[in-house]
């Protein structure tokens, strides 16, 4: 048992004239005290301005963002500048039987990914339809740079 005593000040100053000292409490009994004082209606009502503020901010970010397409474009195009320049770009003639999966494999043996180079190709090539590939097509696909 806890007994509540000024001199030890364990009980906080604000909850001081809830409370007769001297009388017993246990820690749980001081726990639901402490929540009985909690105003839930006002701390719900700030979690829902902080968490509207916080979507605010997001929102307007995402507009500001989307209101300027050109910084994402500009950026789209450096980075497209940047991952070509470390390939040669090859023209290939589709035969029979190809993909473009089998033939990019073949002129980038070392990449860890396949899909970030055919996504350059794509970019290359434009209206591409790669899941259908023709004999006789002609398309450009990237092969790794001698070092």
């Amino acid at each position: 048992m806890l007994y509540v005593d000024l001199e030890k000040g364990w009980l906080p100053e604000r909850f001081r004239g809830d409370v007769e000292f001297g009388d017993p409490m246990t820690k749980l009994e001081y726990t639901i005290h402490l929540l009985s004082r909690v105003k839930w209606n006002n701390l719900a009502i700030a979690l829902l301005l902080i968490a509207g503020f916080g979507y605010g901010i997001f929102s307007f970010a995402t507009t500001i963002v989307s209101t300027f397409p050109e910084w994402n474009e500009e950026r789209h195009a450096r980075y497209v500048q940047e991952e070509l320049a470390k390939y040669e770009q090859v023209r290939v003639t589709i035969h029979e039987g190809d993909t473009a999966w089998t033939i990019q494999e073949v002129l980038t043996p070392n990449a860890h990914d396949l899909r970030d180079i055919l996504y350059l190709a794509e970019e290359v090539n434009g209206d591409v339809d790669w899941g259908n590939l023709l004999p006789g097509q002609h398309i450009i696909f990237l092969k790794e740079k001698n070092k």
